[in-house]
């Protein structure tokens, strides 16, 4: 991780160093928010060089802190964090190729988690590995990654391509002491061609990931059960108190048709993703517990002015789940028998974006709104009677940016924004920095911001973020 780092800074120090236009200007051009409404879009690798004008990157550390309250809204994923980081980040446009680079770093802790001792929940539920117990998590993670895009005949054609990686250690220091690890490998690549005033391009990607969970007891007060979670309460209740050692294995593949203006005009993007996953119990000579199956379609289009953009879009994410169910052992082998659709889930979304900006002289204003409208279903088909849960969800979301250039050597930037999920979830927060340029065409930068956040039903929280950051 520390050679990515280096080779980042070395990068972005030459690549910035050809530049014509100063930092000051660079930090006014820089595509932030506008982005936000076609984000869908730029994802794919061949349209890399339309996320900005100019070439800017960093290195930044800092430290967060956020509390939700004393009772977690969403026990698997705890009631708080504190998080020391550190980034460096490149988007160097030189000739006809966008080149970007990133490498990461964090320590931490997450606070209160409830009964789940995996990694990852939002990527692997139902299928937990639980304990009766409420305890703090200390984590580690890093990721790296980079993406090159270019042109030939003429400009005609472009391609693109981005690999990553992630990797993740958590653990904790009292029983049931857990011990996770992570690792996720990403591979985007796009190929598309200049038609009028349009780019039409083709993405495919795809990524591999692997989670063990490794849980130990050593209390001479015994150990506690451990469970294997099918869905809405419900657990696996044969392999109940055994499999302190499991793994998930899973892969996704998607495929995207992207639209996209080369100045101004509309945008679109047809995507499909499927990520498929198997949990097993390796202490029962990797018994495959679980499959699941998820996959999620995406439709959006918009309009792209100079100093505005809008889109409307449409998700149906959908999971499955399938429970195999094993005969009698012989030694330590199970014979599988057969294979139970149980579990369900499904989310239908549709969403309103907007993004406006006003860039005069010496400072820039920005100005994002999102509303969306969520349908939630779960169903759980392994007892009699079925469980069903059905949720109803309006969201909205905005934000505002300045950034203003005092002087020859001080910028300073402010913002304020605002989400709720109405009637369940609100906050608020604001942040402010500023950046003193150095000769070279760089800068060193503080920034702080606070955030303020309630839920129904639970205790008022807050997140505090503070960051040091070199910009070139």
């Amino acid at each position: 991780m520390r050679l990515s780092i280096i080779v980042i800074v070395l990068a972005v120090s030459t690549a910035c160093a050809a530049s014509g236009q100063t930092l000051a200007e660079r930090l006014l051009l820089t595509d932030t928010l506008a982005n936000k409404p076609a984000s869908e879009v730029l994802a794919n690798p061949v349209l890399t060089p339309m996320r900005s004008r100019v070439s800017l990157s960093h290195a930044a550390a800092g430290f967060d802190r956020a509390s939700l309250g004393k009772v977690a809204v969403r026990p698997a994923e705890g009631k708080g964090s504190a998080e020391g980081w550190f980034d460096a980040d490149a988007y160097i446009k030189t000739g006809h190729a966008t080149i970007t680079g990133n490498a990461s770093y964090s320590n931490g802790r997450r606070y209160g988690v409830e009964y789940c001792q995996v990694s990852d929940p939002e990527m692997i539920f139902p299928y937990f590995t639980a304990v009766d117990a409420c305890g703090d998590f200390k984590n580690e993670g890093y990721t790296f990654g980079g993406s090159y895009s270019s042109d030939f005949h003429g400009g005609k054609w472009l391609y693109g391509a981005r690999l990553g990686y992630r990797a993740v250690q958590e653990h904790r220091d009292a029983d049931p002491r857990p011990k996770n690890t992570v690792g996720q490998l990403s591979l985007s690549v796009g190929f598309g061609g200049r038609f009028g005033p349009y780019i039409v391009s083709l993405g495919l990607n795809a990524f591999k990931y692997r989670q063990s969970n490794n849980i130990m007891f050593v209390s001479e007060l015994g150990e506690q059960p451990v469970y294997h979670l099918t869905g809405m309460t419900s657990h696996y209740a044969r392999f109940a108190g055994t499999g302190k050692s499991a793994g998930y294995d899973g892969w996704s593949r998607g495929a995207s048709v992207d639209l996209y203006p080369a100045t101004e005009g509309t945008y679109a993007s047809l995507s499909l993703h499927r990520f498929t996953f198997t949990k097993t119990l390796k202490e029962l000579n990797n018994l495959p517990l679980n499959d699941a199956v998820a996959d999620r379609y995406a439709v959006l289009a918009g309009w792209k002015a100079e100093a505005w953009s809008m889109s409307a879009g449409f998700e149906y994410d959908c999971r499955t789940g399938t429970e195999n169910i094993f005969g009698d052992p012989a030694g330590n082998v199970y014979p599988e028998l057969f294979a139970l659709t149980t579990y369900g889930w499904r989310r239908t979304a549709a969403s309103l974006k907007g993004a406006w900006r006003y860039l005069a002289g010496d400072w820039r204003a920005d100005v994002y709104a999102a509303a969306s409208y969520r349908f939630i279903e779960e169903v759980y088909k392994g007892v009699v009677p079925r469980l069903r849960s059905v949720e109803e969800e309006w969201l909205v979301d905005a934000e505002a940016q300045l950034r203003k250039t005092l002087s020859r050597k001080i910028s300073i930037s402010a913002s304020i924004a605002g989400e709720a999920i109405l009637s369940r979830y609100y906050a608020a927060g604001a942040s402010a920095g500023v950046d003193y340029i150095l000769s070279g065409n760089k800068s060193i930068g503080l920034s702080a911001g606070y955030k303020y956040r309630t839920a129904t039903g639970f205790a008022t929280g807050y997140a505090l973020t503070s960051s040091l950051a070199f910009k070139f």
